[in-house]
């Protein structure tokens, strides 16, 4: 991982504070670029994993935060047409439903009516 100033661990900080009070957060590109330093523009999978997700980790200090709290990562795009994201969005998956089947949320709403 790489050392961050006081005032960068700060707004990084908050942001987790957001994650684990509301379960998602928006980080913008350019914050992100700034802060690690990342001239090349690039943000990988392995970089979340390295740096975003670890120090996730250090910000819980739970035994097993994969398992209690388990993140994956959005790219938010400003346009259809743009392939450069302009932030992310940080979410904890334990928390997330998605059930692509239109029909079984009917099925739930008329079962809740009941």
């Amino acid at each position: 991982m790489i050392k961050l100033n006081p005032r960068i661990n700060h707004d990084l900080t908050m942001h987790f504070a957001e994650l684990y009070h509301k379960g998602s957060t928006y980080i913008p590109t350019f914050k992100l670029l700034q802060w690690f330093q990342k001239d090349g523009g690039r943000l990988t999978p392995a970089f979340f994993k390295r740096e975003i997700f670890e120090r996730w980790n250090e910000y819980l200090e739970v035994d097993n935060p994969e398992e209690d709290f388990p993140l994956a990562v959005l790219n938010v795009l400003s346009d259809h047409s743009v392939k450069k994201p302009e932030g992310y969005t940080i979410f904890q998956t334990k928390f997330l439903f998605i059930h692509p089947d239109s029909n079984y949320l009917n099925e739930i709403e008329e079962d809740d009516d009941e």
